[in-house]
């Protein structure tokens, strides 16, 4: 009797299982296919469409992200620079291609930039 019990106890730990690895393969097919939880990050090369130093968001790609104080900025050599030292394509000048980390916001708010690097910029 007592192999019968362990035998269903087993049987119920791997379906239990197995609906938790549906439930979490279910969660990332609904994501598009993006691997990682909530404020997981990616990496992609665009062009600056717009900056907004007083809201503190850079448009790139015709979408708007925010930029914190923990948002790391840096120009083709590597050095820091500031939000108001980029360039977007609205204005005068073509915008600089940049490389950039955001950090996902499934809380409503504006994803993050968690870093940007100029790739091709105008910086003297």
């Amino acid at each position: 009797m007592t192999n019968g019990i362990q035998t269903g106890r087993r049987l119920f730990v791997a379906l239990t299982a197995l609906v938790f690895c549906f439930a979490v393969a279910s969660n990332a097919i609904a994501r598009g296919g993006q691997r990682g939880n909530s404020g997981a990050s990616y990496t992609e090369q665009e062009v600056i469409d717009e900056v907004n130093v007083a809201g503190q968001t850079v448009t790139i790609a015709g979408e708007t992200y925010r930029v914190s104080d923990s948002s790391r900025l840096f120009d083709e050599r590597g050095g820091r620079i500031r939000l108001f030292e980029l360039n977007g394509s609205a204005g005068s000048s073509d915008g600089d291609m940049v490389e950039f980390t955001v950090r996902r916001s499934d809380d409503g708010r504006r994803n993050e930039i968690r870093r940007l690097a100029v790739i091709a910029g105008d910086f003297e």
